[in-house]
C-alpha cells in the first residue's frame, strides 16, 4: 500500500500531487517561484552603514579642527614702529639734503627783511617761524622747496608753510635756486598755526615724494 505523501503527478504534468493513501488530491504542487535573495539588500545595508560611519568621523574631525581654530589665539598684528625723531640741535638727512634747525620763534605779525614798518603780515593764529640750514650732500645741484616742509603739533595735526609769508620773510634772498653739491643755505619757514597749537616737531623733505625726516623743535 502506497504511503500518503507528495509524488510526481501521475498525469505527467509537471509538478507533484498529493496522494492521501487512497486517492490523488485535486491540487497539484507546481514549481514554487524561487525566493528572492536578501543578499543584495544586506550588501547595500553594509555599504550604507560604512558610509554613515566614515561621514560621522569626518564631521567630528572637521568640528574638532574648527573648534581648535576658534580656541587658538590669533597672532596680534605687528605694530608699526613710530618714525624716528631726531633730537633738537642734531642734523638729519633725507635724499640729497641734510637739515638742521637753528632756531624757532613765534609772533602774531611778520616784518619783511627791509624792516619797513608798512610791510607787515598778520597771522590768522600765530606765526611759528623756523630757521633751517639746508646742505646739499649729493653729487648734483638740487633745489629746495619750502612747500614740501611741515610742522606737527602734539595732537598730530600737520601745518604747511605759509607760501606768501615765506616769500615775505625771505625777501631779497634767492633761496629757490638749486643748491650746489656741498653748499648750504639758511631759510626761514613760517607756519600759521592756531593759538592753541603746541607744535613740537618738524618734518623735512628733500622733495614732495621723499620719505622725509622728523626733528624735534628746539623750544628753549
Amino acid at each position: 500500500m502506497t504511503e500518503p505523501g507528495w509524488y510526481p503527478d501521475p498525469s505527467g504534468a509537471p509538478g507533484q500531487r498529493y496522494f492521501d493513501g487512497s486517492q490523488w488530491a485535486d491540487r497539484a504542487a507546481g514549481h514554487q517561484p524561487p525566493k528572492k535573495s536578501n543578499k543584495r539588500w544586506i550588501i547595500l545595508g553594509v555599504v550604507l552603514a560604512v558610509l554613515v560611519f566614515f561621514g560621522g568621523c569626518a564631521a567630528i574631525l572637521i568640528a574638532g579642527d574648527t573648534q581648535e581654530d576658534e580656541d587658538s589665539p590669533r597672532p596680534a598684528a605687528s605694530a608699526q614702529p613710530d618714525p624716528t625723531v631726531s633730537p633738537a640741535g642734531s642734523a638729519a638727512r633725507d635724499g640729497n639734503f641734510e637739515f638742521e634747525i637753528l632756531k624757532i620763534g613765534q609772533t602774531k605779525t611778520l616784518q619783511d627783511m627791509t624792516d619797513d614798518p608798512n610791510m607787515t603780515m598778520t597771522a590768522d593764529g600765530l606765526y611759528v617761524v623756523v630757521t633751517v640750514t639746508v646742505t646739499n650732500i649729493g653729487d648734483e645741484p638740487a633745489a629746495f622747496s619750502g612747500q614740501d616742509q611741515l610742522i606737527i603739533d602734539t595732537e598730530g595735526r600737520e601745518f604747511a608753510v605759509d607760501s606768501e609769508a615765506e616769500a615775505y620773510v625771505n625777501t631779497g634772498y634767492d633761496y629757490t635756486s638749486p643748491i650746489g653739491p656741498g653748499d648750504s643755505i639758511e631759510v626761514d619757514l613760517p607756519f600759521d598755526v592756531p593759538p592753541d597749537g603746541k607744535v613740537d616737531r618738524m618734518e623735512l623733505h628733500d622733495s614732495a615724494s621723499s620719505g622725509g625726516v622728523l626733528l624735534d623743535l628746539p623750544w628753549s
